[in-house]
């Protein structure tokens, strides 16, 4: 069955047949509990920020999700890893600005905190540091070539709970 953490925010790494081939590959449930393929996205500005330069500037891809027996198809932003490097690019960005706000954040309210690094004030703008410094390694991992060649996910879906819903299979 469709796992509903599947259908958070989230971005997962898939061979490209996945998209090509949406009646005869899936998503196994089991993709999304590998940490290496499946990232999802707990920050809500971030998230809003991607569905909105998905809308602009990625393809829409379905694919099905699930096991052989019940899944869904289930609607998703695509990014070719290998063809589309301006794209990539600016996904980058985008993460790299927010990283720096929350940076930002992190250090106003240490200083509200009269500098202590240690203040419970602080702790979720560190806990969105560590969330954008974990997704900053999913993307590297998911872009590194060498990745790419070894396991041969090329194709980058990006999905937004708003933005694209399952559709009955």
């Amino acid at each position: 069955m469709l796992d509903s953490a599947a259908l958070a925010t989230s971005f997962t790494a898939v061979l490209p047949a996945v998209t090509k081939q949406p009646s005869s590959k899936l998503i196994n449930d089991d993709d999304f509990a590998d940490a290496d393929v499946h990232f999802i996205l707990k920050d809500r500005s971030l998230a809003e920020a991607l569905a909105r330069f998905a809308m602009s500037d990625l393809a829409i891809a379905k694919a099905n999700v699930g096991s052989k027996e019940t899944h869904s198809t289930v609607e998703f932003f695509s990014l070719d890893l290998k063809k589309n490097k301006k794209e990539i690019g600016k996904l980058f960005k985008l993460v790299a600005t927010r990283w720096l706000q929350s940076l930002q954040s992190v250090e106003l309210l240490r200083q509200e905190a009269d500098g202590n690094l240690f203040s419970a004030d602080l702790t979720d703008a560190v806990d969105l540091v560590v969330e954008i410094a974990a997704l900053r390694r999913f993307l590297m991992n998911a872009t590194d070539p060498t990745m790419l060649s070894k396991k041969k996910r090329t194709v980058l879906l990006f999905h937004h709970t708003a933005e694209n819903a399952p559709r009955p299979g």
